[in-house]
Formats: structure tokens, C-alpha cells, sequence
């Protein structure tokens, strides 16, 4: 029997497109995960989309560039690429954290609890899970629940410095400011660059009426991490204590700049600018 030329012919294209189909996949995701390495989020967007253009069912790229829109504060479109990168794939627990993130910064924190209660089903030992839900449960007030974490996230992982910064969060809310410095400056002994924790910590001496020190680790805090909006509030509110109200507000209009959706800085700024007015009546004569 006679071979179809036509039927070979389409075989062979569909061979070939197939092949060159997942090599080029392949290689946009090479260059987004040195995005990615890079902190390059740009470039990690870029390469994802050209990736899943290769590929509408590639996984990883949606997973990927979710987690990268979420560096981007672009939560929305980090929300609908995690869901089809769960969808093509039901146990990718990144996807689920990273949604998670992007669910908390939407204010759905019931949502960001459920996606990472599904995380701690499929692998109960990641520390940052645990870590990340006890920062869900602050959010809600349950500080049990939180602490609960926080502690099981240092079992898991006893130089997990970001779970000391978020037990210290939990002190600092319920108003133990001692035992939220004590935990935040574990947090900076186990990672000097954590810059949360030094804002954390500003965040308690200022509490304690030690504008100083307050001051020098906001300071600190926004010299590790530049785009910080809450070390910049933090400063500010320390600033304004010593009544240096042009630092403040310069620190105010900084932190609008990098985050304008960031409510305390507004009502910081409005403060401010009432105590400064205030201020300069009481010096005139």
C-alpha cells in the first residue's frame, strides 16, 4: 500500500511544530527564572508571556509571572494567573502563596487564609506558610491563631527570621512593646537585611516614647529597602513627635509616591500638616 504524501507531510509538520513549540518554551522560561533570580520582574512578565504565547498550558509561566505581578503590586492580574496556574496544575503550592499575597493585598484575607491552609494540606512543613498565615491572622485579629503559627513556623525552621519579625508583630499589636523588641532584634540578628524587622522595630521604641531609636532603625529600614512606604509612616510619626514637621512631611510625600493607594500615609500627611499649621500659630506673635 501506497503511503499518503499529505498525511506524512502533516505528520512531519505537526513533529516539527511540536518540537520547536516546547524548545522555545523552554528557553523563555530559562530567561524569566534568571528574572526571577535577579528580582528583574520586568523581564520575568516579559519572558512568562512569551512563554505561555509558545504554550497556553504552561504552568509554570502562569505561576511565575503571577508571582511577579505580585512583586509589581499588580494583584489583579496576580490573582488570574495563579488561578489558571492552579487550575492547570491543582498541587502547585507557589501558585497558591503567591495568590495568597495578592488576596491579603486586596483585603481578602479569608480567601489568602483558605489558599494557604490548602498549601499547609499539601506540604505541612514550609515555615513561610505558616509564617504568612499567621500575618493573615493578625490581619483578623486572632492573635491565638496567629501565635500558634508564628510558633510552628520556628519549629520547623528555628532561623526563620521573618516568623520572629511576625511574632513581634503579634506583641506589638496586643501591646507587649518589650517583648516585640526582643523578637524583632532576633529577627535582625538572624538576618541584618531584614528591613521589616528594623521598621517593626522603630515601630515599638516609638510606642515607648524613644523617638531616637525609632528614628535610626526606620532609617536603617528604608536604607535596605528604599520603596519601604510603612518605614518612611513609621519615621514620619517619630518626626513628628520631635516636632520636626518638614522631615515628616517630606517622609509622607515619599511614601504617597511609592505606594499612592497607601491609606496611613494620607492621614499621616493630614496630621501633619494640621500639628505644623498649629504649630507656627503657636510661634507667631
Amino acid at each position: 500500500m501506497r503511503a499518503n504524501p499529505t498525511l506524512i507531510t502533516a505528520v512531519i509538520g505537526f513533529l516539527q511544530a511540536g518540537h520547536v513549540h516546547g524548545i522555545t518554551e523552554k528557553v523563555y522560561l530559562q530567561k524569566a527564572e534568571r528574572g526571577l533570580k535577579n528580582k528583574s520582574y520586568d523581564q520575568v512578565i516579559l519572558n512568562c508571556t512569551k512563554a505561555i504565547e509558545a504554550n497556553p498550558n504552561s504552568e509554570k509561566a502562569y505561576a511565575w509571572r503571577g508571582y511577579a505581578y505580585v512583586e509589581k503590586r499588580l494583584y489583579n492580574q496576580a490573582v488570574a494567573d495563579c488561578t489558571r496556574a492552579i487550575q492547570l496544575k491543582p498541587i502547585d503550592t507557589e501558585a497558591y502563596n503567591s495568590r495568597a499575597i495578592a488576596y491579603l493585598k486586596q483585603g481578602a484575607v479569608d480567601r489568602a487564609i483558605s489558599d494557604l491552609t490548602t498549601v499547609i494540606r499539601l506540604k505541612p512543613n514550609l515555615a513561610k506558610t505558616y509564617n504568612n498565615r499567621a500575618g493573615a491572622y493578625i490581619l483578623k485579629h486572632q492573635y491565638d491563631r496567629a501565635m500558634s503559627d508564628c510558633n510552628l513556623a520556628i519549629a520547623i525552621e528555628p532561623t526563620f527570621s521573618a516568623a520572629y519579625t511576625t511574632r513581634g508583630a503579634i506583641y506589638y499589636d496586643t501591646g507587649i512593646y518589650d517583648r516585640a523588641i526582643s523578637d524583632v532584634t532576633k529577627a535582625i540578628e538572624l538576618d541584618p537585611r531584614n528591613a521589616v524587622a528594623y521598621a517593626s522595630r522603630g515601630a515599638a521604641y516609638l510606642r515607648k516614647g524613644m523617638t531616637s531609636q525609632a528614628i535610626s532603625d526606620c532609617t536603617k529600614a528604608i536604607k535596605l529597602d528604599p520603596n519601604f512606604a510603612g518605614a518612611y509612616i513609621n519615621r514620619a510619626t517619630a518626626y513628628m513627635d520631635e516636632s520636626r514637621y518638614d522631615e515628616a512631611i517630606t517622609d509622607c510625600r515619599s511614601a504617597i509616591r511609592i505606594d499612592p493607594s497607601y491609606a496611613p500615609a494620607y492621614a499621616t500627611l493630614k496630621k501633619l500638616v494640621a500639628k505644623k499649621r498649629s504649630f507656627a500659630t503657636k510661634k507667631s506673635p
